[in-house]
C-alpha cells in the first residue's frame, strides 16, 4: 500500500518537473489499466 502511494505521488509530480501536460501521463497510464481490466473478464 505504501509502495502504491509513493509511486502514484511520484508519477503525479513528474509532469510538473518535466514541464509536460498531465494528459501525457494519463495516456501512459491508460494502457496498463485496460490490460488489467481485460484480464479480470477473461
Amino acid at each position: 500500500m505504501t509502495l502504491a502511494l509513493i509511486t502514484s505521488t511520484a508519477m503525479g509530480m513528474l509532469p510538473h518537473y518535466i514541464g509536460i501536460g498531465k494528459s501525457h501521463l494519463m495516456g501512459v497510464l491508460i494502457i496498463p489499466a485496460i490490460v488489467i481490466y481485460m484480464q479480470m473478464f477473461i
